[in-house]
């Protein structure tokens, strides 16, 4: 095998790898993205309960 085919190959490996540590990377940070947004809206939730139970004492 001469020197071109093998390079050819493993860029061409290395791309797909590429493209697929960015597609894992990308799902990732969705989730992430995703836990996030319903932690810091349990949060608004906590936070409104706590205020409403703070105001109306029964």
């Amino acid at each position: 095998m001469n020197k071109r085919i093998v390079w050819g190959i493993s860029s061409a490996g290395l791309g797909r790898g590429m493209a697929f540590l960015m597609i894992i990377a990308g799902m990732l940070l969705c989730e992430t993205s995703v836990i996030l947004y319903k932690l810091r809206r349990l949060k608004c939730v906590k936070a409104e309960v706590f205020y409403v139970l703070q105001n109306n004492p029964q």
